[in-house]
């Protein structure tokens, strides 16, 4: 009343706001959000859906299956900020085996994790392209592992087996009219199909069992 004077200081910090407000997780993959505004000390907890959370850290953990989540972050005056979490399943190659024969080549695709994805030759020889999947073989018989990694270093497995070219046996038959013959095949992908390609004859389709004309 005799006009004394006390001054406080008063910080006023941004609104309390959760880095960043939305996620895209493959199933058990982790990640760390982050809080800034509002007044520390932060605490984080999952409201919503599944998975873990460390509460001072912000180490979050997806569930083993996928689904969604919303992780929340309150300051020491009660103010909160969301992030909402999207649980996608696991990442996959497919198909996960191939037989290709040399020089072949073959579109590999993933699904799944979180994209967009790198295709790699992880083992054994041949080329990729690594954004399209598209794998060729060697000129040589073998093996070799395609790996697929997604965006957040997720990785699926394609195992491929390179046979050698394919050959049909003999390359060569002499045979009187109506005659028959069984030609085979070797490499190559099976199951062979044979064809009178030129020419006169009939063939089996499947066994490979060659009639000749009668001219």
């Amino acid at each position: 009343s005799y006009g004394n004077t006390a001054d406080a200081t008063v910080t006023i910090n941004p609104a309390l706001a959760i880095s960043p407000s939305s996620k895209t997780l493959a199933v058990n993959n982790t990640f760390t959000f982050s809080a800034s505004g509002g007044v520390s000390a932060y605490t984080y907890s999952v409201f919503s859906g599944t998975g873990t959370i460390n509460s001072s850290t912000g180490l979050y953990t997806a569930p083993a299956s996928s689904g969604s989540a919303t992780v929340r972050v309150t300051d020491s005056l009660g103010n909160t900020s969301d992030s909402s979490v999207t649980i996608n399943p696991a990442l996959v190659i497919s198909p996960a085996s191939k037989t290709l024969a040399v020089n072949n080549t073959f579109t590999f695709s993933a699904a799944d994790g979180v994209s967009p994805y790198t295709y790699s030759v992880f083992s054994g020889t041949g080329t990729i392209n690594s954004s399209t999947g598209l794998y060729t073989a060697p000129a040589s018989s073998g093996s070799a592992t395609v790996r697929v990694t997604d965006s957040l270093g997720n990785t699926s497995d394609a195992s491929i087996t390179i046979n050698a070219a394919l050959a049909i046996s003999p390359s060569s038959k002499t045979l009187a009219v109506n005659n028959t013959f069984t030609f085979s095949a070797t490499g190559g992908v099976s199951a062979y199909t044979y064809s009178v390609f030129a020419g006169t004859g009939t063939i089996n389709s499947s066994t490979g069992l060659y009639t000749a004309p009668a001219s």
